[in-house]
Formats: structure tokens, sequence, C-alpha cells
């Protein structure tokens, strides 16, 4: 292979479209995302949307073979497994197909190989089961390039592994690995190690599990289910088995296991899928539906237009795109699919060819699961939708059937934009590679040995075991022209013009014309089978080449040799020319002849033919390519490409002239069986042995130069018509003919309809004409009934309503005497409680001065205890200074005598630390000379490094840019392919159209005669009826005229009938209104009289009996007073009662002014006394804290003070302590009211008061035994009651 250098001078391959899948290897198909799918094609991670039919690819190690891949759960990484000098397993970013990490097995174990890959449910670990002898499971933290464990899954001799699995979640706990006599389950435990735990399965006899799948429905956390080739499906949980499931003898082994949201879905050996589902806890699933699969090829199978498998019969059927869409097999549960256009004749199930499903993947939207079978083809178990959600409905194609083995015949051509493959599948398929499609589809019989196409693209050349057939290529068939008696045409091709085709039979190269069928000659010659033919430029010379190492250039319609080489033991495989050019025409024998000849041999040469003196061919040039050359391509004309595919898979681009000097691009493991290209050479297609075909856009920049150069028109578009045999037309036309008169009968019988329709509703516009005239008078006759209904009652609400008048202006008169008797009773009252308040206050007056007296006392006591505290202090104070100074004279000593023995320590150290100081400084100083020497070797390193970054990185951001921008281009290109497909549909559809129309005119003229000659005599029979028709016209117009007047008076009558209605409606309001007032009075009389209850329970209490008047007043004579007068008028009682009730409280309002003025003059001198007493108080008791805290010596002081502290309040007369209590029981009584007061209220509330009076004088009780204990308590508990008999008055 070709260095990266040489690589960039040759022309690049960038893989296009791939047609084909590996199928054989199981756990091969997995989603990346809701509509990407990820499967194995070769060497190859295919990323294909079935939508769009877009590709994208991650290309393996061409030194390597992929051997498993996974997805992480958050589908952005790709863990690629391959197989080479070491086993290793990289980690691509699924976004930009980027390397993110390679992780490679330790040197020491023997893993050679990685058979199955899994990420856990938060994407930090990787677990790799590795392959034989170890079989060992290894768990990585990728991201850290770290392998934190590894254990050996199958310890017995014989057992293997092919499947492991993190249990779902983002917590990782469980580890499942299956295969062969092995099943285990692993736990990941604390320090990132795994332990083998002990379950039910191992204890089975051994069968060999092929797949397992984490349940995933709600009732089915850490359940497990468990296939084995035995057909039994094992439900596995809490360490042992919930249940078996067999699937019998005709669904074979299970294959393949997937779980979705209501239970899981088995791939059998037999080409089945079984559904199982919920059903209860004693027998939690049970098998649902079985669905068959196609074992072969199938259909075109096209996403887009939803084509499927077609059925292959005896005789060969194709299988147009879109034609088996409604096939009765596909999908039916228990029957068999039908049968593919590979399988032989026959055959008409999957379960016939040996079609296995190998690989499933549930959709990450649940509408579906995609299928991968051993056939290679891409099938899907699709959802049902609307109320059969979460159920399956059939089996639907997820790409274009593909070939099931290898393929034999590959041909381009150059008039239309498709590539014909036969394969050993017996089919012949039509791919269109602009579109990615799969135009047509033909099974056979046979064997099909070689293939070839017409330059045009409609004539197809095709090799059998007994005969070669030239068939014309249709829009839906292969329709044979006619077949030569040539077996086992393995070469054929036709010629650059089209004119001619040769067919190898053996070795003899036969020559005939396409158009007239005639054999022109017989090339004879080869000793050994002819592997290559190549046609001149003019289609006037033949090269061949034979396994007898023969190469002949024959001159056709001469039936010579125009030059040969012949070289015993070259057997070779290939051959291809170049074109003469003009500068060396000169060199060439004969006009026509190639420029040079490239073969390719069985000794993995390739070699340069050109002609040598004499004319004679001579081996110019020699290439050892390292593995067998299969095909070789030979540039177009003016074109600089040599193309070569080789027996290991690879196909390489050579820049001429020939040197070793090459593109390789890996493409499978398996032999690239046969090449070709378009006629500018921008497209190669590669089919390899494994039944895939690749598409590669050639990217050459001299190709593209030449390109440029080209006039503009020179090139013609791809065609885009197709054959339609005349049988089919003719069909068509017949069909056409049939829907035409189904339409006629379908718009005669309309037409018939309408008219009765048109009856009908005449005959009910009628009837409802008659029933609104009914109505309107049933409606006239209610509404005079209503409004003598209506004056009734206005008489009687009217009576109603004087008699309330009368008997509430009768209640408010009898109110105000209440009031006016209760008013002077309340100034009676406050007389009394005025001399009530004198008293106190001279009471109060007498309190304060003893308690001035007493605090006098106690401040001078407790200054001369402070003072004799603070004398022995200061004696106490001399005593611990004089200890303080003699600890610190001790503590010098002790620090002074420390400091020598330290020093002493510290010199012998640094003696000791000198010398080793001086050692390791030499040392040092030898380190630093190769320390630098290595820092500047480091540092250049790290700024090549950098700069490398830098590139790098710069590289990355272009790429990331372009990628981008490749990416919109790719969709704008979609879009514009849909749409130009779209629209040529369209145009096709119209000019079918047009060209139908055109024959139905001409049809129509030669009746045109005919139909006016009727059309006159049924005019002169038509005049006397029309006469008839318009005197029925004007009877008619007479009708109408009176039938618009009664709908006139109809609405009339409606309208008449609506006013009516709305005064009935405003009469209700009305007597609606009246009730409410009338109910609101009541309510307002009743609250009123609830409010004078509460006010004449307050009698006693001046203030309260003042609030509860005031409110009494702004509640129902002001908030009421608008209402009455815009209800009542300008009552006269009314005013009276108004006048009354304003001049009583401007009296209460004046007396209360008086009260408050002597209130407010009271408090003044009162908080002022109680503020200064408070200070006073508030810093005797501060001293008294202070003194308690200090002066221990001056208890016995105040002991003997005490008695006459405490005499005082003995001395005090029986009145100060009734004044205190009485006080206290000013400012205990709610409302500010004393005992006496209470006392003097009405016999009413006597139990009220009295309670209330027992609390006031237990308050006072408490209050006068606090000031007996204490003359502090004393003088703080007087001051409190004055402030709250200050307060309640």
């Amino acid at each position: 292979m070709a260095s990266a250098g040489a690589a960039a001078a040759v022309a690049a391959l960038l893989p296009r479209h791939v047609f084909g899948a590996l199928g054989s290897r199981p756990h091969g198909l997995v989603y990346v995302d809701e509509s990407t799918l990820a499967y194995l094609c070769g060497q190859t991670v295919v990323l294909y949307q079935p939508e769009s039919r877009s590709q994208r690819f991650l290309a393996g190690n061409p030194e390597a073979r992929i051997t498993a891949f996974a997805v992480c759960p958050s589908k952005r990484l790709l863990a690629l497994a391959e197989r080479g000098e070491r086993s290793t397993v990289t980690i691509y970013d699924l976004s930009t197909l980027k390397r993110r990490k390679i992780l490679s097995a330790p040197a020491g174990e023997g893993t050679k190989e990685f058979v199955s890959l899994a990420f856990s449910g938060d994407g930090r670990y990787l677990a790799a089961q590795g392959g034989a002898p170890d079989w060992a499971l290894s768990l990585w933290l990728w991201e850290k390039s770290k392998l934190v464990s590894s254990v050996r899954t199958a310890a017995a001799p014989g057992h293997t592994a092919v499947q492991c699995s993190f249990q779902p979640g983002e917590d990782p706990q469980y580890i499942c690995v299956v295969g062969e006599g092995t099943c285990c389950l692993l736990a990941l435990e604390a320090g990132n190690t795994l332990r083998m735990l002990p379950g039910a399965l191992p204890r089975r006899e051994a069968p060999c599990y092929t797949s397992h799948a984490w349940l995933l429905d709600n009732d089915a956390s850490g359940l497990l289910a468990v296939g084995s080739r035995r057909g039994e499906v094992l439900i596995f949980g809490d360490g042992e088995v919930k249940q078996t499931l067999q699937l019998g003898t005709a669904a074979g082994g299970v294959e393949a296991l997937a779980a979705y949201s209501k239970g899981f879905v088995a791939g059998t050996s037999q080409g089945q899928l079984a559904t199982f589902e919920r059903d209860s806890e004693s027998k939690p699933y049970r098998l649902g539906r079985t669905f068959d699969v196609d074992g072969s090829a199938g259909g075109d199978g096209n996403a887009a237009d939803g084509a499927s498998a077609g059925r292959a019969s005896a005789s060969g059927v194709a299988t147009p795109a879109g034609d088996a869409a409604d096939s009765p097999h596909m999908g039916t549960p228990g029957a068999a699919a039908p049968a593919g256009t590979g399988a032989a004749p026959g055959s008409g199930s999957a379960a016939a060819s040996g079609t296995r499903a190998c690989s499933l993947a549930v959709s990450p939207a649940d509408d579906g699961v995609a299928v991968l079978t051993s056939s290679g083809q891409l099938l899907q178990l699709a959802a049902a939708g609307g109320d059969r959600r979460g159920l399956f409905s059939g089996v639907q194609p997820l790409a274009p059937g593909f070939h099931c083995g290898a393929i034999v015949g590959l041909a381009a051509c150059a008039r239309r934009s498709v590539v014909a493959t036969a394969g050993a599948d017996r089919t012949i398929r039509l791919w269109n590679y602009l579109d990615k499609s799969s135009e047509l589809t033909k099974a056979f019989d046979e064997d099909i040995s070689g293939l070839a196409l017409h330059p045009t693209g409609y004539l197809l050349l095709a090799g059998f075991a007994d005969k070669l057939r030239l068939m014309t290529v249709l829009s839906d068939d292969l329709q044979l022209v006619k077949e030569y008696p040539i077996k086992a045409a393995r070469e054929c091709c036709f010629s650059n013009g089209g004119q001619y085709f040769v067919a190898v039979n053996a070795n003899a190269v036969h020559v005939y014309c396409t158009y007239t069928g005639a054999s022109l000659a017989v090339l004879r010659g080869h000793n050994g089978k002819v592997r290559g033919l190549w046609w001149s430029t003019d289609d006037t010379a033949l090269v061949t080449a034979g396994m007898d190492g023969a190469v002949y250039e024959w001159r056709v319609l001469e039936g010579k040799r125009a030059r040969d080489f012949v070289q015993k033991g070259w057997a070779y495989t290939c051959v291809a020319g170049m074109h003469a050019v003009a500068a060396n025409l000169a060199s060439v024998a004969v006009a026509g002849s190639p420029g040079a000849i490239f073969a390719g041999a069985a000794d993995r040469k390739l070699r340069r033919l050109e002609a040598a003196a004499g004319g004679a061919l001579a081996v110019a040039a020699e290439v050892d390519a390292g593995a067998v050359v299969t095909q070789v391509l030979g540039p177009s004309p003016g074109g600089r490409l040599l193309f070569a595919a080789t027996e290991d898979g690879a196909v390489r681009s050579y820049k001429l002239p020939l040197t070793p000097e090459c593109q390789a691009v890996r493409c499978s493991m398996a032999p690239v069986t046969r090449l070709a290209a378009s006629r500018d050479e921008s497209v190669l297609f590669a089919a390899t042995a494994d039944g895939a075909l690749f598409v590669f856009d050639v990217r050459d920049r001299d190709a593209a130069v030449r390109l440029i150069g080209r006039r503009e028109g020179e090139g013609l578009p791809f065609a885009e018509e197709v054959l339609v045999g005349r049988g089919d037309i003719d069909e068509r036309r017949e069909r056409m003919a049939e829907l035409e008169s189904q339409v006629a009968e379908v718009t005669a019988q309309n037409e018939y309809q309408l008219k009765l329709k048109d009856l009908a509703l005449n005959e009910k516009v009628r009837e409802l004409t008659d029933k609104a005239a009914g109505e309107a008078a049933e409606a006239a006759q209610r509404y005079n009934a209503l409004l003598a209904d209506r004056t009734e009652l206005e008489a009687r609400y009217e009576g109603r309503l004087r008699a309330t008048e009368e008997a509430a202006a009768a209640q408010v008169e009898a109110l105000d005497s209440q009031y006016q008797q209760k008013l002077i009773h309340e100034m009676e009252r406050f007389q009394e409680l005025q001399a009530s308040k004198e008293e106190l206050n001279s009471r109060w007056e007498r309190q304060a001065a003893a308690l001035v007296q007493q605090h006098a006392l106690v401040v001078e006591e407790l200054a001369a205890g402070h003072a004799a505290q603070l004398a022995g202090e200061a004696e106490r104070y001399a005593e611990l200074a004089a200890e303080r100074q003699l600890a610190g004279a001790e503590a010098a000593e002790v620090r002074r005598q420390m400091e020598e023995d330290v020093d002493r320590e510290v010199e012998e150290l640094k003696e000791r630390s000198r010398e080793q100081l001086q050692g390791e400084a030499d040392a040092n100083l030898r380190l630093k000379g190769e320390n630098g020497l290595l820092r500047k070797r480091f540092d250049e390193q790290q700024k090549c490094i950098d700069e490398g970054k830098a590139q790098l990185r710069a590289a990355e951001a272009e790429q990331r840019q372009l990628a981008v921008t490749i990416e919109g281009l790719r969709r704008d290109v979609a879009a514009l392919q849909r749409d130009v497909a779209g629209r040529d549909e369209a145009i096709a559809e119209k000019e079918k159209r047009i060209l139908d129309l055109k024959h139905k005119t001409q049809e129509l003229e030669k009746f045109k005669f005919v139909l006016e000659y009727s059309i006159g005599e049924l005019r002169a029979q038509l005049d006397p009826k029309e006469a008839q028709l318009a005197e029925m016209r004007d009877s008619l117009a007479g009708m109408e005229a009176q039938l618009a007047e009664l709908g006139r008076h109809s609405t009339a009558v409606s309208l008449e009938k609506e006013g009516l209605r709305q005064r009935e409606l405003a009469l209700q309001k009305e007597v609606a209104r009246q009730r409410g007032q009338l109910a609101e009075a009541g309510r307002r009389i009743r609250q009123m009289q609830c409010d004078i209850a509460h006010a004449v329970e307050q009698i006693q209490a001046p203030d309260q009996l003042k609030a509860a008047v005031v409110r009494l007043f702004r509640d129902h004579a002001e908030g009421s007073e608008g209402a009455r007068k815009a209800s009542l008028g300008e009552d006269a009682a009314e005013a009276a009662a108004s006048s009354l009730a304003k001049r009583q409280i401007g009296m209460l309002e004046q007396s209360l002014e008086q009260l408050k003025a002597s209130l407010e003059a009271e408090k003044r001198s009162s908080a002022a006394n109680h503020r200064r007493l408070v200070d006073e108080n508030a810093g005797l008791i501060k001293q008294l804290r202070e003194a308690q805290r200090d002066a221990a010596g001056a208890a016995p002081r105040r002991a003997c003070a005490a008695p006459s502290v405490h005499a005082s309040p003995s001395r005090c007369s029986s009145s100060t302590c009734c004044g205190e209590a009485d006080a206290d029981s000013e400012a205990g009584c709610s409302g500010g009211t004393s005992c006496v007061d209470f006392e003097a209220s009405s016999a009413g509330s006597k139990q009220g008061r009295g309670a209330r009076c027992a609390a006031a004088r237990q308050s006072s009780s408490s209050a006068a035994s606090q000031a007996r204990c204490s003359p502090v308590l004393q003088a703080t508990v007087a001051p409190s009651s004055r402030a709250g008999s200050a307060r309640g008055r």
C-alpha cells in the first residue's frame, strides 16, 4: 500500500453509497438516533437514514478486521472493536465521526479479539467481551483509558461468550454475558470491581445461549430475557428462572432478542419474529403474534416508496419498485413470506431458504423494530398507530433488497444513471446510484455467470449455464429478445458504440451484432479460459487475456489477431487498455489499437504492455500488488487513472504512468469480484463476494481541470425515459376506458340523487313554514296570558309595599324614644364616675410620697455597702501583684536554661546537616547539568507538540466548518432532488394526460357532425316545449312571490314576538328588584334591632356606649339615608327622626370633648411622674444587682436593715392597700371600668361584671402582697398600676 504522501498525489476515492449489509454476524444492528441505523458492510460501519436514503461511513483500520461495535445510550459515541496485530477498541464521536479514544488489550493477556461491546447507562464504562482462548470480560473507564477490571466469563472448556450488556439505568449495577454454555451475571461493586453472582441459569444443563435483553416494561424492572438455540426464552430475575417460553420446533432457535416498552421480540433461526407481551404475575409474558421475514434479497424495498419483496416464479418474474407493496403475504401473522427474488424454485418462505433474523434493534421512539437477516436484508417490524399503538402490524423493508451471496456480474452504461448487477442468488438488479434506489429486480431459475449492459441502458446481456440471453430493459421487467447458444458466459460486454457485443465460451470469443443478432466472428487462439475483455475506442479492436498467459489484440471485423503477448505461467485474471493519444499514435502498429494494455495475473503482478520495436507487445512496467488482482479498469479517453481490485477486498487507484504509488480503499474482507465506472470516471462501482455494491466518488484534480476546460453543453444529461411493453399499454388503455365508463355512470347517478334531494328539501321548507306560522299564533296567546298575570302581580306587590312602609315608620319612632331614655341614664352614670376618679387621684398621690421616702433609704444603704466592698478588693489586688512578680522571675530563669539547651542541640544538628548538604549539593550540581540538557530537549519537543496541536486545532475547526457546510449542501441537494423527482413525475403524468386527451379529442371530432345534426332535430322538437316551460316559469314566479310575502309576514310576527318577550323579561326584572328591596329593608331592620340591643348592653360604659351609638348611626342613619330618600322620597317622619338623632349626638359629643380634655391633662401629669419613677427604679435595680455580686461582707448589714425596710409598708394604712387594689382593679377590668362601676351596672349584666370584678380583686391582692414583700417591687408595681388606671380612664 502506498504512503500518505503518495496517496495525496493520487485521486481520492470517497464512498458515496453502499448497497449491501453484513447480516451473518450477530448483534450487528443498532439505532444511532430516531432515524439512523448503524450496521456493518465489509470493513465499514454504515450510518443509514431510511427516509432520506443517505449514508455516512466509519471506515475501520485497513489492516484489521471489525469484530463488534456498540453505541452509547446517549447516542453520541460509537465503539468499534477490531482484530489486527493487537485487539483494539476505538471510540468515535458520532456528530463529527472523529476518533476520541483508542483502547488496547493488555499485552500480557491472551485476548486476540473482542466479540461484543457495551456501554453503561451513564456512558462512563465500556465493557468488552474478549474471545478465545481466555474469554475475559474487560471493564474500562474509557475517558481515562483505564482498565479497571477483568473477569473470565467462560471457564469450562468448549464454552464461549457472544454478547455482553449493562443493566439499563444511570447507575450501572449488573453486566450479563451469554454464550455457548455460558450465562452469567456480574455485579459492579465499589472500587470498580466485578464479582460473579450465583444464579439459577448456570445450574441448568448448559445449552447454547445466543442472545439476551433487559426487559423495559413497567413491571419488569431487573428482569432478563435469555434465548437459546433450543427455541427457549428464559425470563430470569432475583437469582431464579421466573418463566420458560418455548417457541416450538417450527420457529427454530432464538437468534436475537430486543426489548420494547410492552414486552420483547425474538428473532429465530427459521426466519420468524415472535412478539411477547405481559400477561399476568404468574405467567408474566405470553406469545403474541408471529411474523415471517423474507429469506432472500426481496424486492426493491425502497423505504420511500414502500416497495417490498416480490415473488419469484419458475420463468423468472421481475419485481418493479412499488409493485409488491400490496402483497397480502407481507407481515401476515403465521403465514409464509413471499419467496425472494433469489430463492430457489419452489421456495416460498424464509424457513425454506434458511434465513435467520440475526440482529434486532428497537427504535428510540418505540415505533418499530429493525431487523437484519442473515441474507443481508434490512426490514422493519412496524408498529400500528392510533388505538392499536404498541402492537405490530407487519414486516416492511427499510432499504432496497440486497444481493445474498457473491456478485458475479457488474456493468454500467453511459446514457442512464443506472448500474446492473448479477448475483449468485440468481437475481439481476438495476440500481439508480443517483436516487440511491433499486429500479428493477428479476429472479431466474438458473445460475447467472456474467452480465453486460448496453451503453444506452435499454439492453442487457446475461450469461446462463446453457445459453446467453439478450433482454430489453423495460420499466418493470426484463423482456427476452433472443437466446444465443453460448454456455456459462462468464465474460461478456458490449462495444463502446453498442453495435457489437462479445461473449466468452471457455477459450472461444464470439462476436455478434447487437441489432441483427448475427454472428460476426469467432475468435479462437487461447488455450485456457478467457478472463478479460476490452474494446478499443472505435470498436475495431478487441483485447483478450486468458489463464494460459496470453494477451491477444484482435481485429474484430476481420477475425484476425493484430498483436499478441504470450508468457507461459502467467495466468491472467483481467485485462484493460488505454486509448492511444495523438502524441503516440505513431508508435501504434494498427489504427484503433490501444496505446497500452494493463493485465493482472495470478502471480500478484500488474503489468503494462506496450508496442515494442517491430510492433509486438512487451512489458513496459510491472508493479507488485501484494495480492491477486481480480479486476482492472483502464482510463477513459483523456483520463489518467487506472483502477484495480484485489482478492483481499481492496480497490486501488494508480496515477499513470504506472508506478507502485497508489491509494487503496478496503471495501471488505472478501474479494472484489467486479469493477465498473461511469463514462467520465467520476463514479466508480465495486462489487464484492459478500454481496455488497460500493459506489465511490472519484476526486481527481487533473480530471477536474479537464472538465472545466470542456465546452459548455457538450455533455448530455442522463436519460429519464423508460421502455414500456405494448401489452402493458393496451392493458392500461382498457383499464382507462373502464374507469371512464364508471365515471359516466356515477355522474348520472349523482345527478339523479341531487334532483331527488332538491324535491325533498322543497317539501321540508313548506313544512317548516307551516310550523313557524302555528308557533307564532301560540306565542301570541301565551303573551296575552303573561300580560294579564303581570298586571295582577303589580297590584299585589304595591299593597304589600305600603303595609311594609307603615310598619317600618312605627318601629323607628319606638326606637327613638327608647334611645332618648338610655342617653339620660348614661349621663347620670358619667357624673358618678367623675367623682370616683377624683377620689382615686388623691389616694394615688399619697402612695407616691411614701414610695419616694422608701427609695431614699435604700439608696443610702447600698452606697455604704459598695464602699466597704471596694476597700476589700483593693487589698486583694495588691497581694495578687506581689505573687505575679515572683512567678515572673521563676519563669525567666527556666526560659534561660531551656534556651541554652536548645542552642547546643541546634549547633550539633547544624554540623551534621552541613555535611549532608555538601554531598547533596555535589549530586545536585551534577543533576542540574543533566536536567538542563533534558529541559532543553523537552522545550524543543514541547514547542513542536504545541505547533502540531495548533495546526491540528485549526484543521479540526476548518473540518467542522466544512462538515457543517457539506451537511447543509447535502440536505439542499436531497431536497432539490426530491423536488426534481416530484416535478418530473408530475410532468410525466401531465404528458400522459395530454396524450390521452388528444386521442379523446380526435374521437370526439368524429362524433361532432352526427351530434350537430341530432341537435338540430332536437331543437325543432324542443320549441313547443319551451313555450310550455315559459308558462310554467311565470306560474312558478307567482308562487315564489307568494312565498316571499309569507316569509315577510312570518318575519314580522317573529319580531313582534321578540318585542313582547323582551317586555316580559323587563317586568320580571322589576319584580325581582322590588323583592330584593323588600328583603334588604327587612334585613336592615333586623340588623338595627341587633345593634341597638348590643348598644344597650354598654349603657354603663360611656366610651363603649359612644362608639356603639356612632357605629349605629354610621351603619343605619348615614348609610341608609340615601337609599331611603331614593325609595321613599322626602318623608317628614324620617327628617324628624334624623334631626332628633343629630341633636342627641351633638350633646354627647360636647360632653365627650370635655371628658377628653380633663383626661388628657391627667394623662400628661401621670406620664411625667411615671417616667421619673421608672428611671429611678431602674437605676436602683442595677445598683442592687451589682451589690449582690460584689459585696459578700455586706450581707449582715442588709439583713439588719431589712426589718426597717419592711416596716414602712406595715405602717401603711388599709386605705393605701385598698387604693392599690382598686388601681389594679381598674387595670384588670375590661374597657377601663372599676369594680364600683360594675356593681352599679344594670341587673341584666350582673353575672359578667361579677366575674370581671373578681379577676380585678385577685390581681389587686397579688400586687399588694408583692408591695408588702419588697419595697423595690412595690415601687415598681405602683407606677404600673397608675399607668393602667390612666389608660383605663
